[in-house]
């Protein structure tokens, strides 16, 4: 399949605004705490963005949209954020192009950028280089299902509070060479068609476009919410008011959101949070998520097998760390590996191991063995 010229442009410099970035003069390393603190400048009041596209609409050719729309939302502990990229006509959303991740990865201690394309023709993956005061920069790759592959660089620097201006640069030849500029306006208000509840409704989605990206089918059997372990039931009932982990689509499947300790009656009260999405230049399903409490951050990749996965990972802890009930996962950073198997289509069987002195050992160590969890809702017959 053959990608329009317009969408590999568009890739390169729409993103410039929606994602974390900067410029070189006056950025300094990135760092978690200054991370969030532009997400929060960048999400807060529950705003969104807004371009004018007037001065490419001749290039863009017939049918180019007048302005295009980007809101990103956070989620609880303000480490990730989710976000779309939306076309407007006639002062209207007239369909969403792009789906935004991005969070924090451990492994490199910055964050990472990654963006799905609705029509599922086109990905992006990056890392935030620097992060300055008001400005940054972001470099990422994309991978096409023509089988070709292209870079951008974003710069982007806060004019005001409100209003932010973004250039891209295209590499070709081996130099990068300027793209696009546009000025983005903060705005409050108005029909957004993606959101922190129901993101994935009123899109403008067509019926040419997937519902899900295939290669994250091996999600499809756990989908849905889970109780809590039947043995840590046992022993504390008052977890029963927590479900234990939860699966669940993004919009148009490009990523899946994942939570463990999700609360009953709030579902954004989750311990642990992250997302799964396929990494084109790896050819896997990853994952990178943290522990919104105490800033754990986990990263690592699934292998998916009928009515089973396996989950390799990497936590990475604080340096002062203590675990207050396992002193032996005391240390910066360790190795886990979680195995879950249907055997029956409401009840898994999921086996942990930390990996010490270079060997799986069960989890919990003073436990091992096997630990039945029951779908939600179906501990009493119920469905």
């Amino acid at each position: 399949m053959r990608i329009p010229a317009t969408l590999r442009l568009l890739a390169s410099a729409l993103t410039a605004a929606v994602l974390v970035s900067a410029g070189p003069a006056t950025a300094q390393p990135v760092g978690l705490e200054r991370y969030r603190e532009d997400l929060e400048r960048r999400t807060r009041d529950g705003s969104w963005w807004w371009t004018s596209n007037e001065a490419y609409r001749d290039q863009d050719g017939a049918g180019a949209p007048e302005a295009y729309g980007m809101r990103l939302w956070t989620a609880p502990g303000g480490i990730s954020a989710t976000g779309c990229l939306w076309s407007i006509r006639d002062g209207q959303p007239a369909g969403v192009a792009w789906h935004f991740q991005q969070g924090w990865d451990g492994s490199q201690g910055r964050p990472f950028v990654y963006q799905a394309h609705s029509s599922g023709t086109g990905t992006g993956f990056g890392y935030v280089g620097a992060l300055g005061d008001d400005t940054g920069t972001v470099e990422q790759d994309f991978w096409w299902t023509d089988g070709t592959t292209s870079q951008s660089r974003h710069e982007d620097s806060w004019i005001n509070e409100d209003t932010r201006a973004g250039a891209s640069l295209a590499w070709r030849d081996g130099a990068w060479e300027p793209n696009r500029t546009y000025t983005w306006e903060r705005r409050r208000g108005g029909t957004v068609p993606c959101g922190p509840v129901g993101d994935d409704q009123g899109d403008g989605a067509t019926s040419g476009e997937p519902d899900r990206d295939p290669r994250l089918s091996g999600f499809d059997p756990f989908i849905g919410m889970w109780d809590a372990p039947e043995a840590l039931l046992e022993r504390n009932p008052s977890l029963a008011e927590y479900f234990a982990r939860s699966w669940s689509w993004g919009p148009h499947g490009t990523i899946v959101r994942l939570g463990e300790s999700v609360h009953k009656e709030d579902p954004n009260r989750t311990v642990f949070e992250g997302i799964a999405y396929w990494h084109p230049s790896h050819e896997r399903v990853e994952f990178t998520g943290y522990n919104a409490r105490m800033y754990f951050a986990f990263e690592g990749h699934y292998v998916f097998g009928p009515d089973a996965l396996t989950r390799i990972y990497t936590v990475h802890y604080p340096s002062d760390f203590e675990h207050p009930t396992y002193p032996e996962v005391t240390g910066p950073v360790r190795e886990f590996r979680g195995e879950l198997r249907l055997v029956e289509p409401d009840l898994l069987e999921q086996r942990t191991f930390m990996r010490i002195d270079g060997e799986w050992v069960p989890w919990p160590t003073r436990e091992g063995g096997v630990v039945r969890v029951r779908r939600a809702g179906t501990r009493d017959g119920s469905g």
